[in-house]
This record gives C-alpha cells, structure tokens and sequence, in this order.
C-alpha cells in the first residue's frame, strides 16, 4: 500500500488526477489495487511532496515511478529529505522502459 501511495503522489505532483481502485477482494489476493490516472494538468501542491518525503523517509526508499520523472531526494542541511525535480538541462534523459520496444 505505501508504494502504491507514493506512485499516487508523484503523479499528482505531475498534474494527473489520481484513483486507486481495489479490483477484487483482498482475501483473494494481495496485488489487487490498480493506479488509475488522468492528465488534468492540476497545480502543484507542496503537502504531496512533503508526504512523498516523509513516506520515503520512513520506507528508506525511493520508488522506480520517482526516477523515471526525474525526482530525486536529496538530504537537506537538518537531514531532512524532499523530493525536488531534476533541472532539465539537456544532461539528463529518463530511462527507457523495459516493457517498450
């Protein structure tokens, strides 16, 4: 559930409208949430990357989603960690999805 909640914050922090949908019954099975998202272009909102920040922080880790849009999490000067974009410079390219050929 928490990945599935910091794959929902990034992509509102990208402007989509998010939905996370339970498909069947979790006595069926464990994996039965779906991600749906549509592109709404919706302004930013600083408490996604601040809830984003705490979840990461208290998984110890930083979801593949966050490395694809280019977020990373560095530790500020008091320790503290917060997801900021990347600079777009030209340096920088997402990586390829293995799925897509």
């Amino acid at each position: 559930m928490a990945g599935d909640a910091m794959r929902a914050l990034l992509l509102e922090m990208e402007g989509y409208e998010v939905d996370i949908v339970e498909l069947v019954s979790s006595r069926a099975t464990d994996k039965n949430i779906m991600v749906r998202a549509r592109r709404r272009n919706l302004p930013a909102d600083n408490t996604h990357a601040e809830a984003l920040a705490s979840l990461m922080a208290s998984f110890t880790t930083v979801p593949a989603l966050a490395h694809y849009l280019g977020y990373a999490a560095p530790s500020g000067p008091d320790g503290e960690s917060s997801p900021t974009r990347r600079a777009t410079d030209g340096s920088h390219h997402r990586p390829r999805d293995p799925v897509r050929r």
